[in-house]
């Protein structure tokens, strides 16, 4: 096998899906960004995991120094400790006590259950669909697809944004709604022509993949 080759890293740009208009130039079929929501459940556990870590330590060292300085500690004092403490769990210079294990545990599962909770409320989405997806051994899982600007401004405000994957993704708009719609089609959610010139002239549409080659250093 050839070194140069098995050194190359292959990196393929998909085009947005083309406009369509009609002979003034007015737009009949676009696409637009909408987020989609997406997890990583390995990371997913990961993250709550360490997210419930970092508040048990923080409470042990805030609640440590201010007995030590016989005075409340400052919301500034309390950030630096919480961001030093996140350096120290990351490069593993600290440990959590057994029991300290313990509650993190415990806590990282009534976390993940209460994350899920929301995700459901949210999304209106199943409990079984959601408890799967987040159970899977697995980098990448879709949770929901084009989702509205509620749920996704729901989704921000409860924080849920840290845990999850928001990927902006096209999807195809129609601004005069159901004129023309039988002869202008539709597509599918992964933007593929299904009926009328979105499908005709599909292959023309989706245009072509971009196909980037780059050699990685040794």
């Amino acid at each position: 096998r050839d070194v140069g080759e098995a050194q190359r890293r292959i990196t393929y740009i998909l085009k947005r899906r083309g406009t369509i208009y009609d002979r003034n130039n007015a737009k009949l079929a676009l696409s637009i960004d909408i987020p989609s929501i997406a997890v990583n459940p390995r990371a997913f556990r990961y993250r709550i995991k360490q997210f419930e870590k970092i508040k048990i330590l923080v409470f042990s060292h805030v609640k440590q120094k201010a007995k030590k300085l016989g005075r409340e500690l400052t919301p500034k004092e309390i950030k630096k400790i919480k961001k030093d403490l996140e350096r120290q769990l990351k490069l593993k210079k600290i440990k959590l006590t057994k029991r300290q294990r313990i509650q993190s545990r415990r806590r990282a599962q009534i976390a993940q259950e209460r994350i899920e909770r929301q995700l459901i409320q949210i999304l209106k989405i199943p409990y079984k669909k959601i408890v799967n997806a987040l159970s899977l051994d697995s980098r990448y899982v879709w949770i929901k697809r084009h989702i509205s600007s509620r749920e996704y401004q729901a989704i921000q405000r409860l924080g849920l944004d840290k845990f999850l994957r928001i990927e902006f993704e096209p999807k195809r708009s129609y601004p005069n709604g159901t004129l023309c719609a039988q002869v202008l089609g539709h597509t599918n959610i992964d933007e593929k022509g299904m009926a009328g010139i979105e499908k005709y002239k599909d292959k023309i549409l989706r245009g072509k993949t971009e196909v980037y080659y780059q050699r990685s250093s040794a």
